[in-house]
């Protein structure tokens, strides 16, 4: 009996051996081509934001400075020349792809957003510099960050490039790394779009709506964060009327409240708040920045923007010091990124106005601090939004 069981299963292995040799095959090249993708790829490609996983082993282990610093074109130093560093929901698609099309400008980052120095890994593999002097310790991170995001071999000297992680705006991490361990961060220009703040966080909570991250309404969604704001405004109002306020930046406490209100939120309940009012509050997330580099800031707003990108262009162009280039002659390109579709979600009502009253207030803040005027205010008083389903 045993004899002719092993008979059969001989014969069925001599039958099957050559699928399942192929299949092993296949599994294996698969897994080839997998390991074989740059540093990070796998996990870049599903675009969590700040939460990548980009795999790097302690730089001590994979780094000899001497021999990975030398025969560096010198035009890797210098690159990215430009990073969008926000706001999500407010156009930054449309503003890299039209920058893109610059003939002096290469846009060779694998992905769009990389999100990669919002990363708290690269933030803390950024530590681990044993033994090495200030200046190679940059370059090194410089090095790292280049070859991960941008593919250098499609890049030549004198192009400009750039990459939009709409998280560096909310990141203390990456301010850090962009002003201190980039080898050309006195020289990196940042750009950031801005949005009527009330229709960014309603494109926000479709987006999310749409992709099924959230199942709440609107007013469900977003009732933890309204109530922090509603405190804290409370709490301002106090302090006002104490003469308790700093003159110079009346905003501090307000904005001070609201993170350490987020970061009890955020203890307690073990997630994170989802932001759709919060990174509508711009100037809490611009404050530092301000502070940094205040003039390498340069400001672009959804609403200028969709009107008559290319006026927008033309004048961005000029304040970052890129070469005259007539956008006219891809505007085709340039407004595809603008195209909606007929869905649309209307927003309107007594919390709707509630809204509008409260960041009405914090626009007026921002206009100051950042020396620009907003045309926020009429839509603000119609208390009436009609936002495209992306």
């Amino acid at each position: 009996m045993a004899s002719a069981w092993g008979v059969a299963a001989l014969s069925g292995l001599r039958r099957h051996a050559p699928r399942a040799l192929l299949a092993f095959l296949l599994l294996l090249t698969l897994a080839s081509l997998w390991l074989l993708q740059p540093t990070g790829e796998n996990e870049r490609l599903e675009g969590r934001r700040g939460h990548v996983d980009y795999g790097l082993p302690p730089l001590e282990h994979e780094l000899n400075s001497s021999a990975q610093l030398q025969g560096v074109p010198a035009f890797v130093w210098e690159i990215p020349q430009l990073l969008i560093i926000g706001v999500m929901k407010a156009g930054t698609s449309a503003l890299y792809y039209a920058l893109c099309e610059h003939p002096r400008i290469n846009c060779v980052a694998y992905v769009k957003e990389p999100f990669y120095l919002s990363s708290a890994e690269v933030a803390a593999q950024a530590r681990e510099y044993h033994g090495l002097v200030q200046q190679e310790r940059r370059r090194l991170f410089h090095l790292r960050y280049v070859q991960t995001v941008f593919n250098l071999t499609a890049l030549s000297a004198g192009q400009v490039t750039l990459e939009a992680s709409t998280t560096y705006l909310h990141s203390a991490a990456a301010l850090t790394l962009i002003t201190s361990r980039l080898m050309n961060a006195d020289r990196i220009r940042m750009l950031v779009v801005l949005r009527e703040p009330l229709s960014r966080a309603l494109s926000h909570y479709n987006h999310e709506k749409r992709h099924g991250k959230q199942k709440a309404t609107f007013g469900d969604a977003i009732a933890p964060e309204l109530a922090i704001l509603k405190s804290c405004h409370q709490q301002d109002t106090w302090l006002a009327q104490q003469n308790r306020l700093d003159e110079a930046r009346p905003y501090e406490a307000l904005y001070d409240c609201v993170q350490a209100e987020s970061e009890r939120y955020r203890l307690a309940k073990r997630r994170a708040l989802p932001g759709y009012l919060f990174k509508s509050l711009y100037l809490w997330h611009l404050r530092p920045w301000l502070a940094a580099v205040p003039d390498r800031l340069h400001f672009v707003l959804h609403e200028h923007f969709r009107r008559d990108p290319i006026t927008e262009l033309a004048q961005l162009q000029r304040n970052i010091g890129l070469e005259e280039f007539d956008y006219e002659s891809v505007r085709e390109e340039i407004t595809h990124e603008f195209q909606e579709g007929s869905r649309y979600n209307r927003f309107s009502g007594p919390m709707i106005h509630e809204l509008a009253l409260l960041f009405r207030a914090h626009n007026d803040l921002l206009e100051l601090a950042i020396g620009m005027p907003l045309p926020w205010n009429e839509a603000l008083e119609r208390g009436h939004f009609v936002i495209p389903i992306e």
